[in-house]
């Protein structure tokens, strides 16, 4: 006797663990399965935790968080209601389910021997070679409309994803053929260490995914370079639109070099050749150098006339964003959900996954905790439909910082889990796990918990897709080992990978810690110097302050009252906010109020 179940689009065999959905083989550890079949097997009761542990985790010691996590991981994949809690009782299957049973048919020795007469031909009783010949001209008719299909329309056309190589001096993009590890997912996912593997010196790689639409496709691509990348979404009718636009735009770039500048600032003025037409992503550059009030102008200005529906959406979603990191909550909150509202025209999952985090951004600043968490979990349906498993495990990371900050370390604890088994259940590169890291390091809060957290991202290979988690953990550790008179170990936090400005800034302060005034002064001003040059904020306003809290009286190696200008000129809100005691300190009893830009 054969059983199995079935359940919305999914069916499940108990005997031999494997969950299908549409047909297609759903990647589930064995304690899940088990899990699983349990809770099939038993929908008539409530299972209490003890009764779980002795069933699936029998003779092995271990806590109730292993039920929560994969009663999560299972509520993830079927949705929150297919599974409910009975407080201090148990579990219970709710999603009304068909138990299919079927005994496997055998052909006996009499029903062999039966008169082949007496079995019906197909077709109407004609012969089998008629049939034959039958089916050879279908197939040949079909295999002529296909030919004829094919050389009308490029195979890139007919796609829902594809990745392309664009050499040098090429004018034209071909297709990648699809080696070990690359895809256009893998594209999207870890782009720097994806190019490091594929391409070769100055070529270009390319992906797109394509989501129908009622107004035609939506189209999500990638574009990354030796340096820089580029992503972003589009709206055409065809896909030959969104070929002839890409590829207009892409090669205008690549003519410019700028997927090979480094620094923003080149970057963007290459952009600024295009006019309007790259906007977003020359508002995205002046985020990058921390001038939000530029970055936010330039969005206003796009938002005067957007192309369609689309667009507007995605300029909302960057007005939020830059309102979010300038700390203008209230016009982050308008902005995001404006664009939530006009983004259902179109529905595209993976962005309403990203935009359903922003939002949730938004609802923990206004301490809407119990909200945000329900958007996240809209954000994890958005980003499975979309077949996004780092979007996912983004979802369940800011959950697991949400129910943090709520105390619901159990809730936190279990969103954790199901991120880091999202890495290897999709075989997610290791990268990843600096996100991980640096979300536990949030959680764990200042001390050397979290210490132990930057450690280990600092410990791991330096990517770019991730440079800001690693400049936070470098600085954490700085201030921390510096306080500690760890004077070494904070010399080691020196990297290749890190800004002139920054390795300049830990010389200084570590020289300034230990007393030598002269030295360290020297060393932070060449820091404030090379930061300005390079247009690194972030440097320039930590180093500014640093000489100023070592300013003396009548003191000529240090201008206190330019400094002071400076900072009144070039703080931001959020620099302001996070280092307020430390300037309030140094300024000590100076009537100049330091306003942010």
């Amino acid at each position: 006797m054969v059983r199995t179940y079935q359940f919305g689009e999914f069916e499940f065999d108990p005997d031999q663990l494997v969950l299908k959905q549409h047909g297609q083989i759903v990647s589930l550890n064995e304690k899940a399965c088990l899990l699983l079949a349990l809770l099939l097997e038993n929908r008539d009761k409530i299972l209490s935790k003890d009764t779980i542990l002795d069933k699936v985790w029998t003779n092995r010691v271990v806590t109730e968080q292993v039920i929560f996590q994969n009663i999560s991981l299972l509520r993830s994949i079927f949705g929150e209601t297919a599974i409910k809690t009975f407080p201090k009782k148990g579990y219970q299957w709710q999603s009304p389910i068909i138990d299919n049973c079927h005994q496997p048919t055998e052909v006996t020795g009499q029903d062999k021997n039966k008169d082949i007469a007496q079995v019906p031909k197909p077709f109407g009783g004609l012969s089998r070679p008629t049939v034959y010949g039958l089916g050879i001209a279908i197939l040949l008719i079909v295999s002529v409309l296909w030919y004829r299909l094919y050389t009308l329309s490029p195979p890139a056309a007919l796609q829902p994803e594809q990745i392309f190589v664009l050499a040098p001096a090429a004018q034209e993009f071909r297709v990648q053929s699809l080696q070990a590890g690359l895809s256009a997912q893998a594209l999207f996912d870890s782009p720097h260490r994806t190019y490091a593997q594929a391409a070769n010196a100055e070529e270009l790689l390319v992906a797109t995914k394509n989501f129908p639409v009622k107004s035609g496709m939506v189209v999500s691509f990638i574009v990354q370079g030796p340096q820089r990348s580029w992503q972003d979404f589009i709206l055409v009718k065809t896909a030959k639109e969104a070929q002839h636009k890409l590829s207009a735009a892409i090669l205008a770039l690549r003519d410019g070099n700028y997927f090979s500048l480094s620094h923003p600032q080149q970057a963007l003025a290459v952009l600024q050749m295009h006019q309007n037409d790259l906007g977003a992503e020359q508002a995205r550059l002046y985020m990058a150098l921390e001038e939000y009030d530029k970055a936010a102008a330039l969005v206003e200005r796009q938002l005067l006339a957007p192309d369609n529906n689309l667009e507007k959406a995605l300029y909302l979603w960057l007005k939020a964003q830059i309102a979010m990191e300038n700390k203008q909550f209230p016009v982050a909150r308008a902005s995001i959900e404006a664009a939530l509202t006009i983004q259902e025209a179109v529905e595209v999952a993976p962005l309403k996954a990203q935009m359903l985090m922003t939002l949730s951004w938004s609802l923990l600043v206004d301490n809407d905790l119990r909200q945000g968490m329900q958007v996240l979990n809209q954000a994890v349906a958005s980003a499975r439909a979309a077949q996004e498993p780092l979007l996912e495990l983004n979802a369940h990371r800011i959950q697991a910082f949400m129910a943090s900050k709520a105390g619901l370390t159990e809730l936190a604890h279990t969103q954790m889990g199901l991120a880091t088994q999202l890495i290897s259940l999709n075989q997610l590169a290791d990268e990843h796990l600096v996100l991980l890291l640096s979300t536990q390091a949030w959680m764990a809060g200042p001390g050397e918990a979290a210490n132990g957290f930057y450690q280990q991202i600092l410990s791991r290979p330096f990517t770019p897709q991730y440079q800001k988690d690693f400049n936070i953990a470098a600085k954490q550790l700085r201030q921390s080992y510096i306080q500690q008179q760890r004077w070494d170990e904070a010399l080691a936090l020196i990297a290749p990978w890190q800004r002139d400005s920054f390795q300049s800034l830990t010389r200084a302060s570590v020289l300034l810690a230990q007393q030598k005034r002269a030295e360290g002064l020297k060393e932070a001003l060449q820091s404030f110097q090379i930061a300005q040059l390079a247009q690194s904020k972030t440097d320039a306003l930590d180093s500014a302050l640093l000489l100023l809290q070592h300013a003396q009286s009548g003191d000529t190696m240090v201008d206190a009252e330019g400094l002071k200008s400076y900072l009144t000129a070039h703080a931001t809100r959020r620099w302001r906010d996070q280092n307020s005691r430390a300037l309030d300190a140094a300024i000590r009893l100076s009537s100049s109020e330091l306003q942010p830009n």
